[in-house]
């Protein structure tokens, strides 16, 4: 899995973290972005892949509202949180758009419904 980059600013909302032992996993909401309808459950399959017992690089996931554009971000220091959370978000039928070992925008994953749009398909 790749390590994170940084990417352009997004202006969030305030951060919520989740401490876990020694490790933090930092989400935000992007202002003015409309939530996905599950957004919810998002945030709890955040709350429950959060572990104090592993770290390693930071690793960045996107999740992508229904018009196609990022409204929140999460960050976390351990490659079990991120297979976690990556896990969850699939078994809420949410779809991976990033390929490959490569970031998108200084993110490790892109996550969207499948009939949503990719951010390429919202550029002009």
């Amino acid at each position: 899995m790749p390590k994170h980059h940084r990417h352009g600013s997004l202006n969030a909302v305030k951060p919520t973290n989740i401490e876990r032992g020694n490790h933090t996993v930092e989400t935000k909401l992007i202002e003015g972005v409309e939530p996905l309808p599950i957004d919810k459950k998002v945030l709890a399959v955040t709350r429950k892949n959060a572990s104090e017992w592993d770290y390693g690089d930071r690793w960045r996931i996107a999740i992508r509202n229904q018009a196609g554009a990022i409204y929140r971000t999460i960050k976390m220091d351990s490659m079990g949180i991120y297979a976690g959370i990556e896990t969850g978000l699939h078994a809420l039928g949410l779809r991976n758009e990033v390929t490959g070992n490569r970031p998108v925008d200084g993110f490790d994953a892109i996550f969207r419904l499948p009939d949503a749009p990719t951010g390429s398909d919202t550029q002009p």
